[in-house]
């Protein structure tokens, strides 16, 4: 009998144990981001209209390298010119649209400031429907017919359109 108890006790706190563990991971991860220089950058595009970002050479060697060459890949993807910041129409004020008129058509910059690390899948309905829709890092083209798009955004993320 006193074995049984004790086997059940060490079950309960095993399983205790990890949940613990597992919640103490995601506050660290949590933590972690939001110091990290990712957070700056989608910050400083949302805020400002920065043409040139500089990085001091400390912040280069950052503990997220994922979303580090993601944000690269979009920003490099927009021309270098002056854009506006566009009404998005969202109830989350965390998402930031800005778009860049040229020539060459229509760009769009979609910031997310947002700490969730669920991310955010978002109908924006704030897009010309003339033209196709281009993701400016994968390629793929998106429909915008009805001025809507579906778009996933991660946490302190940017991603970059073109509508030809």
């Amino acid at each position: 009998m006193r074995q049984k108890m004790l086997l059940v006790a060490a079950a309960f706190f095993g399983a205790l144990a990890f949940i613990l563990m597992y919640q103490q991971i995601k506050r660290e991860k949590e933590k972690a981001l939001r110091g990290s220089v990712v957070v700056s950058l989608p910050v400083a595009m949302a805020s400002a209209d920065p043409t040139t970002l500089g990085v001091r050479i400390q912040s280069v060697c950052r503990g997220f390298p994922e979303q580090g060459v993601a944000f690269a890949k979009a920003y490099l993807a927009l021309p270098a010119i002056p854009s506006v910041v566009v009404e998005s129409g969202l109830k989350d004020k965390d998402v930031v649209l800005r778009k860049i008129a040229t020539d060459n058509g229509t760009y769009f910059a979609v910031i997310n400031r947002g700490f969730a690390l669920a991310g955010k899948d978002l109908a924006l309905g704030c897009f010309p429907r003339d033209g196709k829709m281009v993701d400016l890092v994968s390629g793929e083209e998106l429909d915008n017919v009805s001025g809507s798009v579906r778009i996933k955004l991660e946490p302190m993320s940017l991603r970059a359109f073109l509508i030809k």
